[in-house]
């Protein structure tokens, strides 16, 4: 799991590499008025997928904790196990 996410983040990060060098190259090859409008739209996307990258974040961890719980009670069960069986006896 470790794994895809670090695989995620830096799939994130080249893309947001190749796009700051294309907003740059985009705003020196164009007029000033254009330049604000390209931010813009690059601003929106890029928060866009920072949203998005939150929420499947906020996913994950939901399901990393409904597995974690899962193996608490488990381990409970297993170490309560050998208890009731002496208590039996």
């Amino acid at each position: 799991m470790r794994l895809r996410n670090v695989s995620f983040l830096t799939v994130l990060l080249f893309g947001l590499g190749g796009l700051v060098s294309v907003s740059w190259y985009t705003a020196f090859s164009s007029s000033r008025g254009d330049v604000v409008d390209i931010y813009q739209r690059e601003f929106l996307a890029l928060r866009e997928r920072l949203h998005s990258a939150e929420q499947e974040n906020l996913r994950r961890s939901k399901e990393l904790n409904l597995v974690l719980e899962e193996i608490k009670r488990s381990t409970a069960e297993k170490q309560a196990l050998p208890q009731r069986q002496n208590s039996l006896w």
